[in-house]
C-alpha cells in the first residue's frame, strides 16, 4: 500500500501529548509555514499535511491521519501518513493515458509490441515510486520529530 503508518507508545500523561501535538499543529495557511503540520487536532484526533522542512510551500503535501488514545496509562499514537490529492489525482490521469496508450497498442508487430508494453509498464511505476518516495520521506520526518519531541519522558532530575 502507499500509506504508510506509524504506531507509537509513551508515557507521557495523555494531555502532555496532546499540548505537544497541538503546539505543532498551525491551523491558518502560511505561504512559509514555521510548524511540523497544518490542520486539526480535536478530541485526540489528528487531520493534518505535513510541511516540507525549511519553511518552503509544498502542494505535495502528505496528509496525516490518525488518533491519540490513552490505554492503561500509557499514551498511543497511531498515524497514518497518505499522498496529497494532487499526487492521487496524477496517478489516476496518468494510469488513464498510459491505458489508452495500451489499447490503441498494433499487436501485429510482436517485437515493438513487447518494447512499448515495457516503455508503458516504466513509466507507469516511476510516479508511483515517486509518490512513495515522498509519502516515506515525510513519515520519517514526523517520527524524528516525535522521537525528539513526543517520546523521549524527560528525566526531571530523577533516575531509576
Amino acid at each position: 500500500m502507499i500509506s504508510e503508518k506509524i504506531v507509537r507508545q509513551t508515557h507521557r500523561p495523555y494531555n502532555e501529548v496532546i499540548s505537544l501535538f497541538d503546539s505543532e499543529i498551525s491551523r491558518e495557511f502560511k505561504l512559509f509555514p514555521d510548524r511540523v503540520m497544518n490542520g486539526k487536532l480535536k478530541d485526540g484526533e489528528i487531520r493534518a499535511v505535513i510541511n516540507p522542512p525549511m519553511g518552503f510551500s509544498d502542494p505535495f503535501k502528505s496528509r496525516v491521519k490518525g488518533v491519540i488514545t490513552e490505554i492503561e496509562g500509557t499514551t498511543q499514537i497511531n498515524l497514518h501518513v497518505k499522498p496529497a490529492w494532487i499526487i492521487i489525482a496524477f496517478w489516476l490521469f496518468w494510469t488513464f493515458v498510459l491505458s489508452i496508450f495500451l489499447f490503441q497498442l498494433d499487436y501485429k508487430n510482436i517485437d515493438f509490441s513487447i518494447e512499448t508494453i515495457g516503455h508503458i509498464f516504466l513509466f507507469g511505476v516511476v510516479p508511483y515510486l515517486l509518490g512513495k518516495l515522498k509519502v516515506n520521506w515525510d513519515k520519517r520526518r514526523l517520527l524524528k520529530w516525535l522521537k525528539r519531541r513526543v517520546l523521549t519522558v524527560p528525566n526531571n532530575g530523577y533516575s531509576k
